[in-house]
């Protein structure tokens, strides 16, 4: 049955991660020598092995802060061109 805020509105929104808990993440798997430990940390976060193999392939890339979350509505076009050029000139 659809909620007065909408059909979807009762259905549970997706998980996010900022770049700074995804490094964290990977390098504590990456610490961790045990299958079981590491999944332990896994279970634990709520995670999955891919999430891992994404978020170091990303690292390794230099591309992690892209995988964050983008800002959506009328303003998500200034912010994202304010978060690139940041970007370009910490380069």
């Amino acid at each position: 049955m659809a909620s007065a805020r909408g059909p979807r509105a009762d259905q549970p929104k997706r998980r996010t991660f900022t770049p700074a808990y995804k490094l964290a993440i990977v390098e504590q798997y990456d610490q961790l020598t045990d299958a079981r430990e590491r999944g332990a940390l896994l279970r634990r976060e709520g995670l999955y092995h891919s999430h891992i193999q994404q978020w170091r392939e990303a690292r390794d890339k230099g591309t992690l802060p892209a995988l964050s979350p983008k800002p959506t509505g009328c303003c998500a076009s200034f912010v994202m061109s304010v978060r690139a050029s940041l970007l370009v000139s910490v380069v």
